[in-house]
């Protein structure tokens, strides 16, 4: 069901633009608009990866980000199309991203998790494609004005979400440096911006609520003069607008479905073991582990209270089962923010994303892996630097007090 919420979630707010555009839009050539964010989704899924091999992803990530804000507020222009070119590559680029780190099968062999992520994958689709073929449909039962408030409304989410999401490239690519303020505003647009998904499908539900309350055809009685073709019309209008009505609740019912199911019940995130509070030595002034407590290749958490009183999380492994090669790193990543990490058998998991993590790649940078930070290791300490420790405060959120 992750994989339905996401390809549902992503694409909501793609399949309201390219609903709600003029008829005359993408109809000229007498191609369906549907093509053209179709075309969008494959350039970016064949550009992606060759902007990865040149070591270029990142730059190509931020530009991707840069044209989808400004191309948004095009769409209350004349020029609505631009908008749908932008939010285009940003799906196509969020759906490349997902399926890089949840690909359909691990193995190359066909089996039943590979057929039956490829059929919910195929059935998102669908739904996707009923859910536009029926705003085209309501279109023109709702006033202009009111669809643009809506859509405007969703759209003013988006940017905000798409602008914390190019503080932090920007901060990840050293352009701007890491403070509180930037890094927090970047950590919360992350952790709301699932909730846009819900905003674009409550813009087709006030939609269906508009139309079946504003359009409700009058159940006069019959008039004496009225005639039998004339009452089997007005019962017939009727009935079109109950089924019309009905159809509206099931589409947005069958959408909201898989969102809240994976929201309520297949993503709740794992709890944080208790993290361990450390202080600084007296007489090395860092933060000193012992060896021995991080030797068994489990995920050792703790905690240091920074003078400003942030707790600053941490967390040691040992990345070589057969001998000892400890690592440290932050409890919280650049993509995700401060939501942390739990230890799976043989891999660690990002709690806000879900990604997984081969214990023996952590401490490298980029992507969701923790934040590395500078560490020293003796003959029988793992020693972390205070001031490490307290430049790392600004990755965190939360202020606590032990």
């Amino acid at each position: 069901m992750d994989v339905v919420s996401a390809i549902l979630r992503t694409s909501l707010p793609l399949v309201v633009i390219v609903s709600l555009q003029e008829e005359g839009w993408g109809r000229r050539s007498g191609g369906s608009p549907v093509r053209v964010p179709m075309f969008l989704l494959l350039l970016v899924w064949l550009s992606a990866p060759l902007a990865v091999d040149l070591g270029l992803y990142r730059w190509f990530r931020l530009g991707v980000l840069v044209f989808t804000m400004a191309s948004l507020p095009v769409f209350f222009s004349r020029v609505k199309a631009v908008s749908v070119w932008g939010l285009g590559l940003w799906t196509g680029l969020v759906l490349w991203e997902y399926f890089t780190d949840h690909p359909v099968t691990v193995v190359s062999l066909l089996n039943s998790e590979f057929v039956a992520r490829m059929l919910l994958i195929a059935g998102s689709v669908l739904l996707l494609l009923l859910f536009h073929h029926y705003l085209r449909l309501l279109k023109g039962s709702v006033p202009g004005l009111l669809s643009s408030l809506l859509v405007g409304g969703g759209l003013l989410v988006l940017e905000i979400v798409l602008a914390g999401e190019v503080v932090l490239e920007l901060v990840r690519s050293d352009v701007l440096p890491p403070s509180r303020g930037l890094v927090g505003f970047s950590a919360r647009t992350t952790r709301y911006a699932p909730l846009s998904g819900y905003l674009f499908l409550a813009v087709c539900a006030v939609m269906v609520g508009y139309v079946a309350l504003v359009h409700r055809p009058r159940h006069a009685a019959a008039e004496p003069e009225e005639t039998g073709p004339e009452r089997r019309k007005r019962c017939a209008a009727a009935r079109r607008h109950r089924r019309r009505t009905a159809a509206g609740v099931v589409v947005v019912l069958m959408v909201a479905f898989p969102l809240l199911f994976q929201d309520i019940w297949g993503g709740r995130a794992p709890r944080l073991s208790a993290a361990e509070e450390v202080a600084l030595s007296p007489a090395s002034g860092s933060v000193e582990i012992p060896l021995e407590e991080v030797s068994d290749g489990n995920l050792h958490r703790y905690a240091f209270l920074s003078t400003e009183g942030t707790a600053v999380r941490f967390f040691v492994i040992n990345r070589d089962p057969s001998g000892m090669d400890p690592v440290a790193v932050l409890d919280a990543c650049m993509l995700c923010g401060d939501a942390g990490y739990v230890q799976e058998g043989e891999d660690v998991i990002c709690v806000a994303c879900g990604v997984k993590m081969f214990i023996p790649t952590i401490g490298e940078p980029g992507g969701c892996n923790p934040i590395p930070i500078d560490y020293t290791v003796t003959r029988d300490m793992v020693m972390i630097g205070g001031d490490v420790l307290e430049n790392a405060a600004v990755y965190f959120l939360q202020e606590e007090s032990f």
